[in-house]
């Protein structure tokens, strides 16, 4: 049987897609109060009624309702993301991305191969191409260990700016830990 620490996280979520539609609700975080695992509901002003009918509990945890007024996100240089494609900023530090992937087929009209990280357009039926053209839509996979075929299936990483930035902290073997 799961721990309560380990569904906690789950059920905040559910409550959370419960609550998003009403305007008082800000957000929904997960903590400890008085000994116990807690869910945390933010609220952007006070409703009696909406504290009434999510204060004291919530498939089994306790919920504790908490105004914090109007939220309003801050903006810090780690908002503005890795740009791939752009030298580091001054200030860059260590950090992770998400690229949006794609599997495709590789096609050569002429039969040729072609090296891992070259340029790819999509034709029509979805394979890929590549191109020299500066709409270029993605790249083959660069870590692909040989020449790829004409006919072969890659991952194409789409090109930069395709998704929206996430923040991460990562370890490797080889690098000392680094404190965000």
């Amino acid at each position: 049987m799961p721990k309560p620490e380990d569904r906690v996280v789950d059920v905040a979520n559910l409550l959370a897609d419960e609550l998003r539609g009403n305007p008082c609700f800000g957000s929904v975080g997960v903590g400890e109060h008085e000994g116990f695992v807690t869910i945390f509901v933010y609220t952007k002003y006070d409703d009696k009624a909406f504290i009434k009918a999510v204060d004291g509990g919530y498939r089994g945890f306790p919920v504790r309702v908490k105004n914090i007024g109007q939220i309003t996100p801050a903006k810090t240089r780690q908002d503005q993301g890795v740009e791939l494609g752009q030298p580091p900023a001054a200030d860059a530090r260590r950090d992770a991305v998400h690229v949006a992937i794609v599997p495709a087929v590789y096609k050569d009209l002429d039969g040729y191969d072609t090296l891992p990280s070259s340029k790819v357009k999509f034709a029509e039926d979805g394979s890929v191409y590549v191109t020299d053209a500066p709409d270029w839509e993605g790249i083959i996979d660069p870590f692909t260990p040989h020449m790829v075929s004409s006919g072969q299936k890659v991952w194409i990483l789409m090109r930069p700016g395709a998704v929206k930035h996430l923040r991460h902290t990562w370890q490797h073997v080889s690098l000392e830990d680094e404190s965000v």
